[in-house]
């Protein structure tokens, strides 16, 4: 109860960024991370723990002290150990796709079997939205890494990725971590035959002609598209498909934007 509870409140109070500094210097991570240790088997201290190492690195500097503390490996323990509990995949994705915002942090994550966890996450729960959000996302900054890019592909990200994108056609967020995913695999020119031939085309299309008001959806669309037509045999493809209609829309649509004119252009 004690560690539930008090997992929880230090989660809520580190959504404040100062705060969570403070929380950081007052010992907050350690008694987390003692926390997750001393209650492995328990489904609620996991999910709130989990939570509140993410919401703690929401920050550069204590990114750095969450993995220095061991937080990567209390994270992949408690997904490891809690397949079938959507919370504690939930929020263990949230809590890697915010260390994965750091680079230094991406190549660890990886190496301990990051990717694998989140690939296997959204695999196992195509029905909950908030573990596909988090989990796209999560394989999103990771792939911000050229080697690790090439690993998410060969580990099948390009695959649960375009899963949850069809799975969760309705979701903004969904489909805008969906295809920022995708834009982040496809900057390897091996991964950009893959995503086209996995069908990322069609996938992002319909992505952004189902969100057309949606100024994230857009944005993260035409960079996606973008870096497929990095590619030669990409371009004729994308324009076949309609993909020149939904740019040129989508830079018509949201003027005020720059991500998108920037990324349209």
């Amino acid at each position: 109860g004690v560690q539930r509870q008090g997992c929880e409140a230090l989660g809520n109070l580190s959504l404040n960024e100062e705060i969570r500094l403070a929380v950081a210097a007052k010992g907050g991570i350690d008694v987390v991370m003692n926390a997750l240790a001393a209650h492995g088997s328990s489904v609620e201290v996991q999910t709130q723990g989990c939570e509140a190492l993410g919401n703690i690195s929401f920050n550069q500097e204590n990114r750095v002290l969450v993995a220095t503390k061991g937080g990567i490996d209390a994270l992949l323990k408690a997904m490891g150990a809690h397949g079938s509990s959507v919370q504690v995949q939930e929020k263990g994705c949230e809590a890697l796709r915010n260390l994965a915002f750091d680079a230094a942090n991406r190549a660890p994550v990886a190496a301990k079997g990051g990717i694998e966890a989140v690939v296997k996450a959204i695999g196992a729960h195509e029905s909950s939205e908030g573990v596909q959000r988090q989990g796209c996302e999560a394989l999103g900054n990771l792939s911000l890494n050229e080697e690790i890019r090439l690993a998410v592909a060969a580990k099948g990200g390009i695959d649960v990725v375009m899963n949850a994108l069809a799975a969760h056609g309705s979701s903004v967020e969904v489909q805008t971590q969906g295809c920022e995913a995708l834009g982040n695999i496809s900057f390897n020119q091996e991964n950009r035959v893959l995503v086209a031939t996995k069908g990322g085309i069609d996938a992002l299309l319909k992505a952004m002609g189902a969100h057309g008001s949606s100024v994230q959806v857009q944005e993260k669309g035409c960079e996606a598209l973008r870096n497929l037509a990095f590619d030669a045999a990409n371009r004729a493809p994308v324009a076949a498909k309609g993909g020149i209609e939904a740019v040129v829309k989508a830079i018509g649509a949201h003027e005020s934007s720059e991500g998108v004119q920037r990324q349209g252009c």
